[in-house]
Order: C-alpha cells, then sequence, then structure tokens
C-alpha cells in the first residue's frame, strides 16, 4: 500500500473508531438504564456478549462455513475475554455507585494507562510528554471527586479505575496477539463466548440455577430486552470487531487515544438525558482530562511525521 493510500486508510479507521466511540458513550446511558431497572450486572454482560457471540457464530457458519480456530486465536482471546470481563464488571458495578458523568470520565483514563502497558509488555518506554499527560490526567480525576477526603473514597470511582485498567489491559493483549496474523472475527468470537461464560457463572454463583432460568427468561420477555440489543451488537459486536481489526494497523497508543472520546460523547448523552448535574469542578476535570489526551495524540502525530 502506497503512503498516500496508507494515510487515507489511516484516517479512514480513525473515522471509524470515532463513531464507535459514540456508540459506547451512548453505551453508559443505556447501561445506567438497565441498572436502574433492576437487571444485574453479571445478567446485563451475560447477554450482551451472548448476543455477540451468536451473531459471530451464524457469520462463521454461514459466511465463512468454518469455526477452525488456531492455538494463538484461542489462547489470545480468552486472555483478551478474561480481561475484558473484568473491565466491564467493574465498569457496571462502578456505575451502580457513581454517576454516568463520572463513570465516563474515569473510562477516559484507559488512554493514560496503555502506554505504561506497553512500556512493561512490549518495552517501549512512554516519551516525557506521556508522563507530562498523564500527571495532568491524575489531576483531572482529583477535580473530578473534589471535595475529597481520601477515607471516603467512594467505592464506584474506585471500581471504575481498575475497570479501565482491565480495559487497558484487553487493548494491549489484542494488539499483541494481531501482529500475530490472528483473523479479528476469530479472535473477537473466542472472546465474546469466554466473556459470556464468565457472566453465566456469575449468576450461578449469585443465584440457584432455577432462579438463574427464571431470571434469563424474564430478561428476554421484558421491554427493555431491545436495549440489550444494542448492546450487544452496536457496542460490543461492531464496537469490538471494529477496534480489534483496526489494530492490525494502528498501534494500541493510538487507538486508546481516539476511543478515550467515548466519556466525552458519554457526558454529554447523560447531561442531556439523565438531566446529570455538572459542576466547575467536574468541568475542571474533564478540560485536564481532555488536554492530557490531546498532548498524547499530539506525540501520535509528532512520531507520525518524523517517520515520514
Amino acid at each position: 500500500m502506497g503512503f498516500i493510500k496508507l494515510k487515507y486508510y489511516e484516517l479512514f479507521l480513525s473515522v471509524l473508531l470515532l463513531f464507535v466511540a459514540i456508540i459506547w458513550g451512548y453505551g453508559f446511558i443505556v447501561t445506567k438504564t438497565l441498572l436502574n431497572n433492576e437487571l444485574s450486572v453479571p445478567l446485563i454482560t451475560f447477554f450482551r456478549f451472548t448476543i455477540a457471540g451468536i451473531a459471530l457464530f451464524a457469520y462463521l457458519l454461514i459466511v465463512r462455513r468454518s469455526v477452525a480456530l488456531s492455538s494463538h486465536e484461542l489462547l489470545g482471546g480468552a486472555f483478551i475475554g478474561i480481561a475484558l470481563f473484568a473491565g466491564f464488571a467493574l465498569q457496571t458495578l462502578g456505575m451502580k455507585y457513581t454517576s454516568v458523568t463520572k463513570a465516563s470520565l474515569y473510562t477516559g483514563t484507559v488512554v493514560m494507562i496503555v502506554p505504561f502497558l506497553d512500556w512493561i509488555i512490549g518495552k517501549k518506554k512512554p516519551s516525557t510528554i506521556i508522563f507530562i499527560a498523564t500527571f495532568i490526567s491524575f489531576l483531572g480525576i482529583y477535580f473530578l471527586v473534589y471535595p475529597i477526603e481520601w477515607g471516603n473514597f467512594a467505592l464506584g470511582d474506585i471500581l471504575s479505575l481498575l475497570a479501565a485498567f482491565s480495559f487497558a489491559m484487553q487493548m494491549v493483549i489484542t494488539g499483541i496477539y494481531m501482529k500475530k496474523d490472528c483473523s479479528a472475527v476469530n479472535l473477537m468470537f473466542v472472546e465474546c463466548w469466554v466473556v459470556a461464560l464468565l457472566s453465566f457463572l456469575w449468576l450461578n454463583i449469585d443465584a440457584s440455577a432455577l432462579a438463574v432460568v427464571t431470571k434469563l427468561f424474564n430478561t428476554f420477555a421484558t421491554s427493555y430486552f431491545y436495549l440489550l440489543l444494542y448492546l450487544g451488537l452496536c457496542a460490543s459486536l461492531f464496537g469490538f470487531l471494529v477496534q480489534t481489526k483496526v489494530q492490525e494497523t494502528l498501534s494500541s497508543t493510538r487507538v486508546s487515544i481516539i476511543l478515550s472520546l467515548e466519556s466525552l460523547f458519554g457526558v454529554i448523552f447523560a447531561i442531556f438525558i439523565f438531566h446529570e448535574l455538572l459542576t466547575v469542578h467536574i468541568l475542571i476535570g474533564a478540560w485536564c482530562i481532555i488536554f492530557s489526551v490531546i498532548l498524547a495524540e499530539s506525540r501520535t502525530y509528532s512520531n507520525n511525521k518524523k517517520r515520514t
């Protein structure tokens, strides 16, 4: 692929990721709505990834006529699925104890975590600009929870930050396995069913087998099932398939930078739909995180120019 064509292709991939960020930003609203209607965390996660897994299975069976998986795809999909399950479980639990605005902004810190995981796993040391951006990002988090007494740090805040770390791990692991000639669809197929299985086990821990079956049937019959379809087909299937495919070409850091806009869209949707209060401290925190993203992005484009 020529240089000019590659640049246009990368731009196309960036636009796709921007669209995914919008879908995921609205996903905060959908998840919060389901939680407010007493759907449990493992139930939401189970349906979300089972729907995506069934759609991928149908694609492999009907279009490819094969569900053959390599050892790399099985192992990579399992690792990615475990990290993703941890991220969604922690994020959804966190949203029970904090607002959509805070949860979505905490998720934005993924962009700062990914470069450090790349350093640890891929031996790529972050630049000075990344270090500065990281400090500004955590300064933003401080303003988000201000006024703060560390002894009263909210449970939802802690869970949301742990979720961000898990999502960062999922992104880095995806980047590693996409460099090993794995199929994006095959990785996603294993990933979705691993998350669905772990969610189902979580359901059985929380309740008896009969209660689980009853919950599944009642959820399928509820009028909120269309929201689960949105999470399964749009947020999970389309969103993660695009992310996985894009990481064949773009670095994990660049992908995380673009997808961090999910936080911004989450806040916008929360303000207009849930009428959440936007305080001065949250605004300052939000702008700190956005500025840290701009710094990190400027470093990415600076590196690209040097290579050209």
